[in-house]
């Protein structure tokens, strides 16, 4: 029984295993947003899509949580309370 015979079910155990204390990004991001979540605030999701890749609880620790994204499964997010299928790219906001 050789160590490498193991076998390895994903790659989060790589990175676990030969990265220890690597911080991935998105885990930094989220970390982030946590310490700014508070119960009174209204959050906007930009880029929300379907929310299948990076889901979060965030909905349970404000007020309010939507999001936007011009992908048309955007209401179908999990993540959301309200969503709105928008091109944000264009808003009309004036340039100062």
């Amino acid at each position: 029984n050789h160590p490498y015979d193991r076998s390895v079910t994903s790659v989060e155990d790589l990175e676990r295993r030969y990265h220890p204390n690597v911080v991935d990004e998105h885990e930094l991001f989220d970390r982030m947003i946590r310490a700014s979540l508070q119960p009174d605030i209204a959050v906007l999701d930009v880029g929300a899509g379907r929310g299948l890749r990076f889901s979060y609880d965030y909905k349970d620790h404000v007020a309010r949580i939507a999001g936007a994204d011009v992908d048309e499964s955007v209401p179908q997010n999990p993540n959301l309370m309200d969503a709105v299928v928008a091109d944000l790219s264009n808003l009309p906001l004036r340039r100062r």
